[in-house]
């Protein structure tokens, strides 16, 4: 899924979601390049900011706010699992 400024993937088999920023994106490297244990996706929509909360050494349920969605893509689908 891209945003204005990162990549974000999503690994639903692991339950996990990486962060990979862009040269425009705040330098937030505690979530940057390393997959974090998705607790909740509560909102994502293109042109909308994507909302959601995972566990991470930052804390449980550590919201993240992005830039606004500008694409949406499966990348891989495993039988009755969209990844």
């Amino acid at each position: 899924m891209w945003t204005r400024d990162s990549f974000y993937t999503f690994d639903m088999g692991a339950g996990t979601v990486t962060r990979s920023p862009g040269s425009e994106a705040a330098p937030h490297a505690d979530i940057s390049n390393t997959p974090m244990k998705l607790v909740g996706l509560h909102h994502c929509a293109v042109g909308d900011r994507m909302t959601l909360t995972v566990d991470h050494a930052l804390g449980y349920n550590y919201p993240i706010l992005t830039s606004a969605v500008r694409r949406i893509e499966v990348m891989q689908e495993i039988t009755g699992y969209v990844q």
